[in-house]
């Protein structure tokens, strides 16, 4: 009977890791068996490339791009939608810091500051730690808030 038992826990065990994976719906994948190095590599040269994962979607490749840590998203059929960059005040152009300051938001302390590259533009997105729910400012590379 205790061998019976056993061997039902341990059948119960093995299928559940088997069915587990099946259930994420962000899996990591060994990004050098598909075709995402070699265009982060012509888009981005001096790339390093840390992980990636297939997201709802597409792909998200995280990276190192001139030291600065980066996401890198491409869609399903391998083409490139956008990277957000990490960044910080001291490295924001000043026009974007200008209107940071004119918007008044200046005064508060930034938990997030992303640079945000897509084919048509460059916005720079900030986020601020606020209850019940945090605030995201969006401006673009003239310093006018779009959202």
């Amino acid at each position: 009977m205790i061998m019976m038992k056993k061997g039902f826990i341990a059948t119960l065990l093995l299928g559940s890791l088997v069915l587990w994976p099946s259930c994420d719906r962000e899996d990591d994948i060994n990004v050098w068996n598909t075709q995402l190095p070699q265009l982060i590599m012509e888009k981005y040269p001096k790339a390093s490339i840390i992980e990636g994962e297939r997201v709802v979607g597409g792909y998200e490749v995280s990276a190192f791009v001139d030291g600065v840590e980066a996401e890198i998203y491409f869609n399903s059929k391998y083409q490139w939608l956008r990277t957000e960059f990490d960044t910080y005040w001291n490295a924001l152009p000043e026009e974007v810091r200008s209107g940071v300051e004119a918007a008044g938001y200046q005064q508060y302390i930034f938990e997030e500051i992303e640079r945000v590259e897509t084919a048509t533009s460059t916005t720079y997105r900030f986020q601020i730690d606020r209850e019940p729910k945090d605030l995201v400012l969006v401006f673009d590379s003239l310093g006018l808030r779009i959202q």
